[in-house]
Order: C-alpha cells, then structure tokens, then sequence
C-alpha cells in the first residue's frame, strides 16, 4: 500500500527533521526519538521486519539517500509517499524491506517570472515544571529528621531539631529549586527564502534553509543549528529532457552529557545518571553554585589530585547533608561535551529521451523513454568529546586518568549510475507498461579517531597534550549492482496485474553468495 501525506500540513508543527514530521500522518508508521534537539529518530514501517536495521529507504527526487535525512530541510519537501509493502517498494530491492519514503523536492514553473518566498518563526520551548512534586528545603528537612528519628539512624549535623517550630531544619537558608537551576527556556527558530521561476524551456529552484534550536537544559546541551542551501533546475531541448539537482547542508549538534540512555562514561564513580534523573534526585538544601568548590582539599581528601575540582558547582558533604553520592546535573551537563559536525554535499543529475521523437515517430498512444540517472554525495562528519575531571566527594568523581578528549572524523561518500528503459502502450482498453534498467552503486567509508587522556592543566585541549594518546582508522568499500524490470498492465482502469523482478549482487556477500533473483 502507498499512503500520500500532506506535505503543508506537515509543515504547520516545528521540526527539525522530516522523519519526525511523518509523526501520525501516516498509518502503520511509527516514529520514536529522544527529544534533544536535532535527534534523529527511530522510523519503522509496519513494525519490525529485520534483525538489523529497521530503518526505512529514502528516496529523494529519484535518488536512494539511505536511512537517514536529518540534513535536509523540512521546507523543501513538494510531495511525500510512504510505501508500506513489499510489493510497492519491490523496485528498490532488499532495501525496500522496512519500507521506503519518496520525497520530492520543490521545482520551479515555466514561464513564471522570478518569485522570491520567505517564511519563518521564532518559537520557545518550556518545560512543564509542575508535573512532579518535589520537596522544597524546608520539608526535605523535616522529612529527613523525623525518618531518622523513627529508624533510629544518625542525623547528619547539618540537621537539627527547632524545639519552637516542633520541626527539623537545615543549617542555613539554603533552598534550591533544581527544575529551576536546571531547565530554562529554549530557543527554536526557522527562516526560509525560496527563489523560483523559469522561462519556456527551463525551470529553476533555489532554496536557502537556517534553522536553530537551543535546548531546554543548561550546560553544554543540547543544542541544534542546520544551514541548508538547495538548487533545482530543468532544461528541455527537443526531444531531451535534463534535471539537475544540489544540495548543501551544515549542521552542529551538541548532545547531552549523559541522556536517557545513561551513556557508560569510563573513570566516572558514584550515583552519576542523566541529568533529568539528577535533577529529580538532588537534595533543596544543596546549592546549584558555590564558589568555594573550586577548592575542596580541606573537605575531601582525594581533591589534591584536581586543580579545579568542582568548578564552582554545589556539592553534598558527607557530614552535612549525608553520604548520598549524588551528582550535581548542572555540573555533569557542563562539564562533558559532545558535539558533531556534519558537511554534506548531494549533486544528482538526469536525462530522459523520447527515442520515438527523436526518429520522428511521436506518439501519443506509445511512448519509448531511455532515462539516466547520476548521483553523487560526500558527507563529512567531526564527532568532538572533552570529558574533563572533576571531583565532588570521595564517591562522586571523574577519575584524572580517565580524563579524555577524542575526535573522530568520518567521511562516506556515494555515486550512483542508473540506466533504465520504459514503454508506456495503450490498446484499446489495455495500458501496459514496461520497465527494465540497470544500477550500479558504490560507497566509501573512512574513519580515522585519535583519543588522548590525562591532560596538565591549565588546559589546552590537543590531543598531541595528553600523557597517553592512541588512534585508529578504519575504511570500507561496498558495491551493489543490480538489473530490474517491472511490468504493469490493467484493463479499463479496473483490473491490475503487476510484476516486479531485481537482480542483485552486492560485494558485501561471498563470491558464492554475491547474486540473487529477488521476484
């Protein structure tokens, strides 16, 4: 089945990426994703249908880009259909087996004369504060001192009992609101300007995409900016019809130090989870900011070893507030920095030829079409950790050894042939239509990652600084060629037969493996 989405309604909900857009538009579709900024969702068609990926084909203007167009604009979709079965998708091989999405991208009109379009917003973000009920200082105190009251337990000496109020109290005015210290208002904003127009023989679309969302938690992330340049244009001569295509984009992404997925962090030592978790878990009477924990080798032993120690950040102390080896969110999500860079460039180029009018021999009844289809795209992707070490308590600490900056660099590059020869017939009642073709594809892979840890402060953040450094590179190189034919035939428009046939070889099998008839 095909299923047709509204591309302008789409369009009426902030999104960074299409994918999320297709959130309930389309049934037998399901989207999941995180939430940060820029995050690129998890899409599956009909549910599971792989023990691997289960991500869906995306085809853009005619031209497989993957599993994934988190570096595309929104603003520049004209249509999208989402094929949701095995016989719809066919034509696109095993690749097609958890579906494919078709997008195609705005194109200009003839003889239109030059029509400039700017749309925009500027959007907040705001978290809803009053979904969970939490202890302020002052109950956090009372409940504290009546708990160890009951169970006979020690109270810590920042605690004690007002005989006037009848209540337990904290040793000074300390009260933080930690939905307060650790939320705040984001920032989303889009600006789009669309240049179209042609003439009699040619049409052209020029697109330029900002968008920018800034996330809702303080410290290092997350955070989302994507610029994105787009070019449409078509050419017809006679019996030859050209299309050419590119697209830039440019996008920054900077992660939360530790999500919801609780991401291992080596060298990382007492009650440190994601910060939406720590929020919910730190003590009212410990303060969001303290300067004197820059310094903490009077109060904890093990902090001689850091020259910053808690970068100012509020701390529990285990005669004060208890041993309770919580972690402060702000300084955790301040303090581990995750950031990507993505540059990728997509240039497609296609022609068609009516070989009948070409002869002279035009017909409106028949039609014979040789189509060629070219593509190429590089992306290039810097992925940035610093995770620096920093010292809360004796439980709470990022070990100095495990101090660790990485960088890796990854670049994939595609290029795409596809030669592909059709007839459109009717006869009477009967239309047939026949297809067959012929692809070739070839992607490349490099990565190269260097890591260094334990680095002399005052910081100067190169790996070539660390005490102990390592790297690594790795590459690959895959091709698939296939031949496809797909016939269509229906009779008065009511009845349908349809038949699809690819065959492929992929060098990612063995040599006894490597071709397979997929009817």
């Amino acid at each position: 089945s095909v299923a047709i989405v509204d591309a302008e309604e789409m369009k009426k909900v902030s999104n960074s990426n299409i994918s999320t857009m297709l959130q309930g538009k389309a049934a037998g579709v399901q989207i999941t994703t995180d939430g940060q900024p820029g995050a690129d969702p998890s899409v599956r068609i009909r549910g599971i249908g792989s023990f691997g990926s289960t991500a869906p084909l995306y085809v853009i203007d005619g031209v497989p880009m993957g599993t994934t167009i988190r570096d595309f604009s929104p603003n520049d979709i004209e249509t999208i259909q989402v094929l949701k079965d095995a016989s719809a998708g066919a034509i696109y091989g095993s690749r097609a087996a958890n579906g494919v999405i078709i997008i195609t991208t705005k194109q200009g009109s003839k003889e239109q004369p030059m029509k400039i379009d700017y749309s925009g917003y500027l959007g907040v973000d705001n978290i809803n504060k009053n979904v969970y009920e939490v202890m302020d200082a002052a109950e956090y105190s009372n409940f504290l001192g009546v708990s160890a009251a009951n169970s006979g337990t020690t109270l810590p000496k920042g605690y004690s009992y007002n005989s006037t109020t009848g209540k337990y109290q904290f040793m000074d005015d300390t009260d933080t609101d930690w939905f307060d210290e650790v939320f705040k208002v984001g920032i989303r904003q889009n600006h789009n300007v669309n240049i179209s127009g042609g003439g009699k023989n040619n049409t052209y679309n020029v697109g330029l995409d900002y968008f920018d969302q800034e996330g809702t938690l303080e410290g290092a992330g997350p955070n989302y900016t994507r610029f994105t340049a787009r070019m449409n244009n078509t050419m017809e001569a006679k019996f030859v019809k050209l299309k050419l295509g590119l697209v830039y984009s440019h996008s920054s992404q900077d992660n939360m130090a530790i999500s919801n997925a609780s991401e291992y962090v080596q060298g990382l030592y007492g009650d440190v989870t994601n910060v939406l978790r720590g929020t919910l878990l730190m003590q009212p009477t410990i303060k969001a900011y303290d300067e004197s924990t820059w310094v903490l080798d009077d109060k904890v032993g093990a902090a001689s070893k850091y020259n910053y120690d808690a970068y100012g950040y509020g701390v529990y102390y285990d005669d004060i507030h208890g041993d309770i080896s919580a972690s402060n969110p702000l300084l955790v999500n301040n303090n581990l920095e995750r950031n990507t860079l993505v540059d990728r460039i997509v240039a497609t180029g296609s022609a068609n030829v009516d070989l009948l009018d070409m002869v002279g021999q035009k017909n409106d009844n028949h039609k014979l079409n040789y189509n060629i289809n070219l593509s190429y795209s590089k992306t290039v992707c810097k992925d940035y950790t610093w995770i620096g070490a920093w010292i809360q308590s004796n439980r709470v600490y990022l070990a100095k050894e495990n101090e660790q900056l990485s960088e890796k660099y990854r670049t994939n590059t595609g290029a795409l042939i596809e030669n592909t020869l059709s007839y459109d017939g009717t006869f009477g009642n009967s239309h047939l239509n026949i297809l067959v073709g012929q692809t070739f594809e070839k992607e490349q892979y490099h990565e190269l990652f260097a890591r260094g840890n334990n680095y002399p402060e005052p910081y100067y953040l190169q790996i070539t600084n660390a005490e102990e450094r390592d790297a690594s590179s790795y590459e690959s190189t895959h091709v698939l060629a296939s031949y496809l034919g797909r016939l269509n035939y229906d009779f008065a428009g009511k009845y349908l037969v349809s038949a699809t046939v690819r065959y492929d070889g992929s060098s990612r099998l063995s040599s006894e493996d490597r071709w397979e008839v997929f009817p």
